[in-house]
């Protein structure tokens, strides 16, 4: 019982002592207290305590709508605009506490060229709702409404429109930017509509806004209630601006293209445009819709028929899809656009040409290569560079030619000048440098194109028997098709039986023998074809059965030979039907067929390179695919 006694004296003790060690909040202070939150986020409030050792440190937060901030956190939610507050109590001393006031805003810019319903204001100050709920009323002097964030952009208003109502003298409504004494742009006068619910239009001209601002309704009048306000509009000015939106660089010869325009302000009423082009023709007047007739540089224009200042213009190029050539002569005149160049020459050359000035050609197609230019120009000045650049004024530079004095502006002279590195289709430019004053006229020029040099050459129609006293011609491919030296050299091991250039082979002894053919361009590019020469009488004492002939005069020839596609045609003489296989490189079959006199062979699915034809009992041949 003793010991019972001490323990709940000892417990009394430490209670009283706890107690007594509590310190108990006299202050607190929100410390991060804030004048503005966007409507959507969210702030965590906190709190300052007097003092700061205060043993109980929770706290309760409250806010204005009930439900706004988190009861212990502190969290709030803007969850509508207009003025707002937040609570803080002590959990330790309810006498401490402390409230922060702010505006919850809308940070979206609003319309003020709409209409806006007054009652729709994100503040206010006296006013209540009045016209059966659709309205502002119960208007004293002094009262206001406002509107966060309405955008005049550059528009320049120039009225406003006011739908009102009074069933007194009325009043004037201010419209103020920023505050209820801030700038004002219009007072508008509202007068006895015979009624609150008789609403009526006023109108007020307005000044000196542009931008994004809170707009101010107040309210001026006598005593009493003065007007209710349903809503008000704003009008734009005139057209400030407009831009062609789909101004393009570079057109085809024969297309259309419709060009369309944007309006600032953007509710223009009249949003009808003129369209003019440079020629007078190609653009239609209303619509907006651009005809290419014609290759060079043009430029359409736009004007506001409710403003004729405000304009704007297009300039692009309307180009030859279709590839060009320059490896034929090409006159500098015949431009497809030009930068400060006017023609010269008596009209067939281009003159007056300074330095910086230049002329382009579009879709020059150099394919695989140039190695030289030839400039035909002349001078009557110490002349200047001519540059060839590909696909701008400051492209790819691939020549450059030096243009001397001449003699005489109509004394044209020839200028040679090395190429490098113009290949494929691109829009040549030439680009004219050089001294002060005028530097040269130009007449033409003329790319040389570059050397295609043979890979390789095959006899396409390489036969096994020819008879005493025939003449064959024979034939060749060279790979790539498009070498630039395409004449061959035709020998026989004879020495004679052949000709040189033609390749026409005279049969003028019997046994066996071989034709050899070599491209000029490339010594090591060559083929040859072996056959036997055998006079009529030897011809038909080899001849096979009838039902199993084959005529001493049997022929195979493939064409075409290379084939970019893979598909090769065989045609046979005489009556029996043969077993074909192309087979490649490694020996694989890769095709086989039975045909008699015709057949195509399809390499379509194989890769490129040399595959090996075999007819047994008759010839092989090699086959090209590319």
């Amino acid at each position: 019982m003793k010991k019972t006694l001490t323990l709940i004296l000892v417990w009394a003790l430490a209670l009283t002592t706890a107690y007594a060690q509590e310190v108990v909040a006299t202050d607190i202070d929100i410390n991060n207290c804030i004048t503005q939150l966007e409507v959507g986020s969210s702030y965590d409030f906190n709190v300052t305590f007097t003092p700061s050792n205060t043993t109980n440190q929770n706290i309760a937060w409250t806010a204005d709508d009930g439900i706004s901030v988190n009861y212990l956190s502190g969290v709030y939610t803007a969850t509508s605009t207009g003025m707002k507050s937040v609570t803080a109590t002590s959990f330790s001393n309810g006498a401490a506490y402390d409230q922060c006031f702010f505006e919850v805003v809308d940070s979206s810019p609003e319309d003020p060229y709409g209409i806006t319903e007054a009652e729709d204001y994100d503040s206010q100050s006296g006013v209540a709702s009045g016209g059966s709920g659709v309205a502002v009323g119960y208007i004293e002097d002094g009262d206001y409404v406002l509107f966060y964030n309405m955008d005049f952009s550059n528009q320049n208003p120039e009225e406003v429109r006011v739908r009102a109502s009074s069933d007194r003298t009325g009043g004037t409504l201010e419209f103020r930017l920023g505050s209820p004494t801030g700038t004002l742009i219009s007072s508008v006068n509202i007068t006895h509509t015979g009624g609150w619910n008789s609403f009526q239009d006023f109108t007020a001209p307005v000044s000196n806004v542009s931008g994004v601002h809170t707009l101010y309704l107040v309210f001026k009048g006598g005593s009493g209630y003065l007007f209710d306000v349903d809503n008000f509009q704003f009008n734009p000015g005139e057209v400030v601006a407009i831009e062609i939106n789909n101004c393009i660089a570079q057109l085809e010869i024969g297309s259309t293209y419709d060009f369309d325009v944007t309006f600032t302000p953007s509710n223009t009423t009249n949003q009808n445009i003129a369209w003019t082009a440079d020629d007078g023709y190609s653009v239609d007047y209303l619509s907006g819709l651009y005809t290419a007739t014609s290759v060079g540089t043009k430029t359409v224009y736009a004007t506001s028929f409710s403003n004729g200042s405000a304009g704007d213009q297009c300039t692009f190029q309307v180009v030859d899809s279709s590839p060009e050539d320059p490896y034929t002569l090409t006159e500098a005149e015949n431009y497809d656009g030009q930068s400060g160049v006017r023609l010269g020459g008596s009209g067939i050359a281009v003159g007056y040409i300074e330095n910086g000035d230049y002329v382009v050609f579009y879709n020059m197609d150099f394919a695989d290569g140039a190695s030289d230019v030839r400039v035909r120009a002349s001078s009557d000045r110490t002349g200047g560079i001519l540059e060839f650049r590909l696909g701008s004024p400051t492209g790819t530079l691939v020549s450059s030619v030096s243009i001397t004095n001449t003699g005489g502006w109509n004394t044209f002279q020839n200028f040679y000048a090395n190429v490098s590195g113009a290949s494929g289709v691109k829009n040549l430019y030439l680009v004219f440098k050089g001294g002060s004053g005028y530097l040269f006229d130009v007449d033409h020029f003329q790319f040389t194109p570059a050397e295609v040099v043979a890979t390789d050459v095959f006899i396409n129609n390489c036969i096994d028997t020819l008879q005493l006293g025939d003449v064959y011609d024979f034939d060749a491919t060279l790979v790539p098709a498009n070498t630039t030296n395409q004449n061959l050299a035709w020998t026989a091991d004879d020495g004679f039986s052949v000709d040189y250039l033609s390749g026409e082979y005279t049969a003028t002894s019997t046994g066996q023998k071989t034709v050899y053919v070599t491209s000029f361009s490339n010594g090591a590019a060559s083929d040859q074809c072996s056959f036997v020469v055998v006079d009529s009488a030897e011809s038909a004492r080899m001849s096979l059965p009838s039902d199993r002939a084959l005529a001493t005069d049997s022929q195979m020839v493939v064409y075409p030979n290379p084939a970019v596609d893979g598909r090769y045609h065989i045609s046979l003489s005489g009556d029996i039907t043969y077993t074909m296989q192309v087979r490649d490189l490694t020996g694989k079959v890769v095709w086989e067929q039975k045909a008699l006199r015709k057949a195509t062979i399809d390499l379509s699915a194989q890769p490129d390179g040399i595959y090996i034809l075999q007819i047994p009992g008759l010839e092989t041949r090699k086959l090209i695919k590319q």
